[in-house]
């Protein structure tokens, strides 16, 4: 059965490990959590818009 959450886990390649992609990440103040040297976890909110999200994956995308 499909399940609906709020959180997303994913694979760290390239040039980061999860660790410095988080400190990346804080410096454009988003906050996720390294849950192994290559997974980091991102919890959403109602708080967080499309644009947030769109933005974000963005700037993920542009550092590979």
């Amino acid at each position: 059965m499909p399940v609906e959450t709020n959180i997303i886990i994913f694979e760290v390649t390239n040039n980061y490990s999860a660790h410095s992609l988080a400190e990346t990440l804080k410096g454009h103040d988003i906050l996720v959590m390294p849950i192994s040297n290559t997974q980091i976890r991102m919890v959403l909110h109602l708080d967080i818009s499309r644009q947030m999200v769109d933005q974000t994956v963005e700037l993920i995308n542009s550092l590979s």
